[in-house]
């Protein structure tokens, strides 16, 4: 063989040392990526399972959580629904010895019986107060306390809380006062009723707190907002305890419930209040030398100039004429005597259906109408009444109950009331109502 023919077969076997080398790389590539692929197939094999075990988990705690979701709802249902029925329970022989109170004050009376009247009073206003805080709490646990916003005087409103305070024992020796800045419009968009309640909590707490000096309250308007403070010179908060005193129940420190009273509701609820309007309830205090309590609140100025016309226009009551619904023979009692104080007429009705025999011969300008009564209640009677082809349908209707939840308030008015009054009854509150909704009231609005 010449040397040409072996360089070329030198070279035809360099070229197939490369291929095969090629070929072994290439061969060994598929055996990594085969192997690798196998990894891949063991390693998703073993998250698929632990997927369908975590989505069995992620599952099951779901419905155990749905399960003791319900629960919570049926239990915090149940809750509220006994404490609405022992509220109510409680109003009703409330309503007797508030009442009876009312009346006594309008008779002759020594002065060692006055005081004794005074103390009943006092004591049974508490009582009130505290199954209010209890009933309101409930409703802030359960999301049921929804503001109801309507043209206010704040000034106003301010003046009639500290007046009503002034004349309680822990406010006896005190200076209350108050400052209100040119700023604060004369009518304001808020619920009156929650206010008055958050304005009460605090004032009537720092005089609880202060055992002698002043209780202040300061209320300005700035950028849009109302800016209230309760000041007082009393005996203070420790820091430690700061953290703790607008939880539920908190008072503080262990001797406060024993010494000063109260159920420790007071500020969680009136901070609950203050943050459904969008503001936030603060304080700041010093042992020894006093506490200041402020809000904030959103304030909107509207007119009220005619709101509060119509509500200082003097109405006569006399010779005005009510039916009185009502099952209970003591309510009757209460309710009937705190009307002829009033000087009205009152003609009394033991059940639904003897109502609407009374509306057949007699024209009344007021109906107050008990809700819960045997046979044929108040919703069903007031919704026949409505039902009347006569003058006697339009009569306005005032439910007066010892049901006073939101719903009840509703249920009240869908089924054709104007208006809800709530027992314990007070002889200012039924003044009120015949001032607003008596005919000569009408007839004077609608002239």
């Amino acid at each position: 063989m010449s040397d040409p023919s072996r360089a070329e077969l030198l070279k035809e076997i360099e070229r197939l040392e490369k291929v095969n080398r090629v070929l072994i790389r290439r061969v060994q590539r598929s055996i990594n990526s085969a192997g690798s692929d196998f990894g891949l197939f063991e390693q998703n094999i073993h998250l698929d399972r632990l997927v369908k075990e975590r989505t069995r988990e992620v599952e099951s705690r779901n419905v155990e959580l749905s399960v003791a979701r319900n629960k919570a709802e049926e239990a915090a249902l149940s809750k509220s629904r006994f404490l609405a029925n022992m509220s109510h329970e409680l109003r009703t022989p409330l309503n007797a010895v508030i009442g009876v109170a009312q009346i006594l004050e309008s008779t002759a009376l020594s002065e060692v019986q006055s005081g004794y009247l005074d103390l009943l009073s006092q004591a049974s206003q508490h009582l009130l107060g505290l199954i209010d805080d209890i009933l309101d709490f409930t409703r802030v646990e359960s999301g049921a306390l929804p503001l109801k916003l309507t043209p206010i005087s704040p000034r106003r409103l301010v003046s009639e809380v500290i007046s009503s305070l002034k004349h309680m024992p822990d406010a006896s020796g005190l200076e209350v006062s108050a400052q209100i800045s040119p700023s604060v419009p004369d009518g304001i968009l808020a619920d009156a009723r929650r206010l008055r309640q958050v304005l009460v909590n605090l004032i009537g707490n720092a005089c609880k707190f202060t055992e002698s000096g002043s209780v202040s309250v300061s209320m300005e308007h700035r950028g849009e907002q109302l800016h209230v403070s309760v000041t007082d010179t009393g005996i203070g908060i420790c820091s430690d305890q700061l953290v703790h005193i607008f939880e539920r129940f908190a008072q503080a420190d262990s001797g406060s419930s024993r010494r000063h009273g109260g159920t420790g509701l007071g500020l969680a609820i009136s901070r609950h209040l203050v943050r459904l309007w969008g503001g936030e309830l603060t304080l700041q205090s010093i042992p020894g030398e006093g506490t200041q309590l402020s809000f904030t609140i959103p304030c909107q100025p509207v007119e009220i100039a005619l709101t509060l016309e119509r509500a200082a226009a003097p109405i006569s009551q006399q010779d005005a004429r009510v039916l009185l619904v009502d099952d209970h023979p003591v309510n009757r009692l209460v309710a009937r005597r705190l009307l002829e104080i009033l000087g009205v007429e009152v003609i009394e009705a033991t059940s639904g259906a003897e109502a609407l025999e009374v509306l057949q011969t007699r024209d009344v300008d007021v109906i107050l109408m008990d809700c819960q009564m045997p046979d044929m209640d108040g919703f069903e009677t007031t919704r026949r009444i409505r039902q009347l082809r006569t003058e006697t349908s339009t009569t306005p209707i005032i439910a007066l109950t010892a049901s006073v939840l939101e719903e009840d308030q509703r249920k009240c008015l869908e089924a054709g009331m104007n208006a809800h009054i709530a027992k314990p009854v007070q002889r200012e509150t039924l003044s009120e109502v015949l001032s607003t909704w008596g005919r000569p009231a009408l007839a004077s609005v609608s002239a």
